[in-house]
C-alpha cells in the first residue's frame, strides 16, 4: 500500500491530537489540501486579511 506525504502529514497530526490546522491554500499546498478533504476531526482554518 502507497501513502502520500500528505497522507502521512495528515496522519501524523491525527496522532497528535491536532484539531484546527491554519494554512494558506496554493499550488504547492495543493496536495496536502486535497489529504485533508472530508476531515472531520481536523478543522482547516485559511487566514486572511480583509
Amino acid at each position: 500500500m502507497e501513502i502520500t506525504g500528505a497522507e502521512l502529514f495528515v496522519k501524523a497530526i491525527k496522532e497528535e491530537h491536532v484539531t484546527t490546522l491554519f494554512a494558506y491554500p496554493g499550488g504547492q499546498a495543493m496536495d496536502l489540501f486535497e489529504a485533508l478533504y472530508g476531515e472531520k476531526e481536523i478543522e482547516v482554518i485559511v487566514p486572511r486579511h480583509e
